[in-house]
């Protein structure tokens, strides 16, 4: 089993600290009814270590600094929150927003800008 090494820095603009952010938001999980618990298990050198349950797809990773986390990508969740609930609900969804959302996503990392 491959070792787990820490990032230097943000995956997107190289900045510190490493928030604890997690895969897909409880928001998504509730919505899209995968909050159920799942067995984790981890193991060391082929060993089973340690066993227990946990809501599904709960994992946190560090790979967004704080300034990241809470600025452009907490606006990008918010923008698409309403239409990704519609069609995660099966309801056709549509960004009510366009500007922002692709402002959002294309203002990327601190210092740097590019058309969208």
């Amino acid at each position: 089993m491959a070792k787990r090494v820490p990032l230097p820095g943000c995956v997107f603009c190289g900045g510190r600290p490493l928030t604890a952010e997690h895969a897909l938001g409880k928001w998504f999980r509730t919505t899209a009814g995968l909050a159920a618990p799942a067995r984790v298990t981890n193991y060391r050198d082929d060993a089973l270590t340690h066993e227990k349950y946990k809501p599904s797809f709960s994992e946190k990773l560090r790979v967004a600094c704080l300034t990241c986390n809470t600025d452009w990508m907490n606006d990008l969740e918010e923008a698409v929150l309403p239409s990704v609930t519609e069609m995660v609900r099966g309801r056709p969804g549509r960004c009510a927003r366009p500007r922002r959302c692709c402002t959002a996503t294309c203002r990327g990392s601190p210092g740097r800008t590019r058309a969208c």
